[in-house]
């Protein structure tokens, strides 16, 4: 099991194979634990299940009476992980194992309802920061082979001064200093408040930073809510530094309001990459009007709903890809944060891109860290 919550598996079994056949299934919300697996040596493997399926002698499925919630006791086993492993598995057996009766003994502390769900919004939260966290500094140490590529051949042409190097490490310094975990609340608050505002088949486009597309908590419901009653149906991921404060990278969301309906009103999000492999800077090569056009043409405001990818597994160069409604909501926490092109600043290394570039990109990615790596500090501490 490579994920905290199983919706599919590569293995499938028939409706006509259940018939013939005595195996039992097990209902969506099961927690699945792995009872039998040379894993367990290192790791102790916990899921929870979103559909009904089936499963071997490898794992076991615990169903949780009415008023314990599934996650919030998929999250206590796995804070339990080492507990369990010492007191749980089994001596002398070829394949390490867990023993069922000792599992089933194990103590379990379970707070009432309520607050299980606080418990478990908070967890996803700060999951969420630490993840996009972890995302960044993976980032920035790829691109930091390119860009002392990019420094020496700067130096070599003669491109590279002192001054601006203390200029940009001001710079970074001061927007490092200048965040606050507050301003990402007051965005999704903010579209929230846009959402009561907007009127039945009202229309919007708004700029949102990337937190709001795969922050967890509150951010995954805001994300739920929004496909669910409204339209969504244009996400424009922008180049970095073009709306927000340099290093905050942000997106222009469209949907329109609709009336109540049990049906999601999202059928299909298009989206259209204006970031990846495209560097734009305040100065020297801002963005352009005519940096738009092939969007609006992809866009086609004359009749939206007759659009064309531009994306295809023969050009997956494309910019401009669709994804329904089925796909959106099985990502992890209902990601919005979607990409598919391939960051060419760390393939190839015969055209570099200039110094302060990669420098710029360096340090918006190692900012995004520290922001999510705070957001968990406060997290915390509250």
């Amino acid at each position: 099991m490579k994920s905290p919550r199983l919706a599919d598996s590569e293995d499938h079994i028939s409706s006509l194979a259940l018939k013939e056949t005595n195996v039992k299934t097990f209902p969506p919300g099961t927690v699945l634990v792995v009872i039998r697996s040379g894993i367990l040596n290192r790791t102790l493997p916990i899921a929870v299940a979103d559909v009904q399926a089936t499963m071997n002698q490898d794992l076991k499925g615990i169903f949780p009476h009415e008023g314990i919630d599934s996650t919030c006791l998929a999250y206590f086993l796995q804070s339990e992980e080492h507990g369990i492993l010492r007191r749980c598995s089994k001596d002398g057996t070829t394949v390490a194992s867990i023993d069922t009766n000792s599992l089933h003994s194990y103590p379990c502390r379970i707070a009432p309802l309520s607050e299980q769900r606080r418990i478990v919004a908070k967890i996803e939260e700060l999951f969420s920061d630490l993840d996009a966290g972890v995302a960044a500094l993976k980032r920035a140490k790829a691109k930091l082979k390119r860009y002392r590529a990019a420094v020496l051949k700067a130096a070599v042409e003669g491109k590279l001064t002192e001054e601006w190097r203390q200029q940009q490490v001001e710079a970074a310094s001061r927007r490092l200093c200048d965040r606050k975990d507050s301003k990402r609340r007051d965005v999704l608050n903010f579209l929230q408040h846009v959402k009561t505002l907007l009127a039945i088949n009202g229309r919007c486009g708004i700029v949102v930073p990337d937190n709001v597309l795969f922050e967890g908590g509150a951010g995954e419901t805001v994300r739920r809510n929004l496909l669910q009653q409204f339209e969504v149906h244009t996400l424009l991921r922008l180049p970095t530094g073009i709306f927000y404060a340099q290093g905050v990278k942000a997106n222009v969301l469209f949907f329109d309001a609709k009336p109540a309906q049990e049906k999601a009103w999202t059928k299909t999000l298009w989206v259209y990459d204006l970031r990846t492999n495209m560097h734009f800077t305040l100065k020297t090569n801002s963005l352009q009007r005519s940096d738009l056009d092939e969007f609006v043409k992809c866009y086609n405001p004359e009749n939206r709903h007759r659009r064309r990818q531009t994306w295809s597994e023969k050009n997956q160069e494309g910019r401009w890809r669709s994804f329904d409604f089925e796909e959106l909501i099985k990502r992890d926490k209902v990601n919005l944060d979607i990409f598919w092109l391939k960051d060419k600043s760390l393939e190839d290394s015969d055209d570099l891109p200039d110094p302060d570039v990669l420098a710029q990109e360096i340090v918006d990615d190692m900012q995004t860290a520290l922001e999510q790596f705070s957001a968990v500090l406060e997290g915390l501490r509250q």
